[in-house]
Formats: C-alpha cells, structure tokens, sequence
C-alpha cells in the first residue's frame, strides 16, 4: 500500500528535496569558509571571483531557493 499511497509519495519527494538543500547549504557554508580565508590572506574580492571554479555563492543561494 505504501507504494500506491500519494502522501507517502509526497513525503519521499519532500525528502529528497530537504536532502538536497541540505548539501547545497553545506556546499555554499564551505564557500564562505574558503572566501574568508582568501580575504584573510590579504586577495580581493575581484582574484577570489575570478579564480573561482565552480558555482559562486549567489549562484548556490539561488540553486537552494528555487
């Protein structure tokens, strides 16, 4: 029955997109830990976006919000 049941359904949906906020908030929390220890390191926000691979933060945020 729980294969068939709509709200269990909703529920395992749910989950899954919790699970996958979860590792984009975790992802976006190193980003700032890395960006501050650039800035830390005397670069500028210019070098860090510049010398970015990846998604940049607002990307991220913005990835998690939709």
């Amino acid at each position: 029955m729980a294969g068939g049941d709509p709200f269990d359904r909703a529920l395992r949906d749910l989950e899954r997109a919790l699970d996958a906020n979860a590792r984009r908030m975790a992802q976006i929390k190193r980003r700032i830990a890395e960006i501050r220890r650039q800035r830390s390191a005397g670069r500028s926000y210019r070098e860090i976006v510049e010398a970015t691979k990846g998604d940049l933060s607002v990307q991220l945020i913005t990835k998690a919000t939709q």
